[in-house]
């Protein structure tokens, strides 16, 4: 077979640069095709693995999140525990005070004065007392806080014994008077 051109060389050449355009703007085109994939490539490639990574870490923090969750219940436990063992080591420091102070008070109060109600406060080395009671006699009152200035065993652990008030009672066959002593006993 035979091809025969009969268009005039002019044109047949014109043709022929306007091809090489052509061909040089679709390889321009398909370099910058190439470019823009293979940079959009790169970056999905890219948030993929900063995906699998993200993906990765939430589970290792989702796994510690449940170890801080166990830490933090034994730190309350730790400090409950703790507590118990404050006041434990403070009953057995302070184990004879109590009835030591109880035996010097009950022996050597007199014999006409009761006390109704006791309240006393620890601190360290010393016991805050309020002392509430009943005389049939304003002369007991008056005993009692002699009894806690003169005794020996109070008047060199007890510090600013203070009377409050006297209320006097009177029924029919009695007349009482209530009083409040208060003070400071040191161990």
């Amino acid at each position: 077979m035979i091809k025969i051109n009969l268009l005039p060389h002019e044109i047949v050449s014109k043709k022929k640069e306007t091809d090489s355009k052509d061909i040089l703007v679709v390889i321009g085109i398909g370099v910058i095709l190439l470019a823009v994939g293979s940079f959009y490539g790169m970056r999905l490639l890219k948030v993929r693995k900063l995906t699998a990574t993200k993906n990765k870490i939430q589970q290792e923090l989702d796994n510690l999140q449940s170890t801080v969750t166990q830490v933090e219940a034994l730190e309350r436990q730790r400090e409950v525990l703790n507590k118990k063992l404050g006041v434990i080591t403070s009953l057995m420091k302070n184990r004879l005070v109590y009835p030591k102070f109880m035996e010097s008070l009950s022996s050597k109060l007199p014999k006409n004065v009761w006390i109704t109600n006791l309240a006393t406060v620890s601190d360290t080395g010393s016991m805050t007392m309020n002392i509430n009671g009943v005389s049939f006699t304003n002369f007991g009152i008056a005993d009692a806080m002699d009894m806690f200035e003169k005794d020996e065993r109070f008047s060199g652990h007890i510090g600013e014994i203070s009377l409050g008030t006297i209320q006097s009672t009177k029924t029919e066959e009695t007349k009482s008077f209530n009083f409040t002593l208060s003070g400071v006993y040191k161990y």
